[in-house]
C-alpha cells in the first residue's frame, strides 16, 4: 500500500528508470522513451511496446501522473489509487 506522497514519487521513479534501461515486463511489454511532461517530476510519458506471437504488435503511449485530486477518486473511496 502507497499511503505517503514520497513513497509515490518513487513509484514514479522507478517506472522512468525501467523504461530509461528497456525493462521488457513479465508479459512481454518493452517500455521505452521515458519523458517528464512537468517540471516536478510529477507526469511522466513512456512508450510501451507489445509483439505477440511475433505477428501482432501494439504500441501505446502511456501517461502517468501524481496530483492533489488523490482525496476525490472517483473510483474508490480510498484515497490512494493504488490500495
Amino acid at each position: 500500500m502507497v499511503d505517503d506522497i514520497l513513497t509515490a514519487r518513487q513509484l514514479m521513479q522507478s517506472i522512468y528508470d525501467d523504461a530509461e534501461n528497456g525493462i521488457t515486463g513479465r508479459h512481454g511489454v518493452k517500455y521505452s522513451d521515458p519523458k517528464w511532461l512537468d517540471e516536478k517530476h510529477l507526469k511522466l510519458q513512456i512508450t510501451s511496446d507489445i509483439n505477440i506471437n511475433g505477428w501482432l504488435h501494439s504500441t501505446t503511449t502511456e501517461i502517468y501522473q501524481l496530483s492533489d485530486d488523490w482525496d476525490n477518486n472517483i473510483f474508490t473511496d480510498s484515497p490512494w489509487i493504488l490500495d
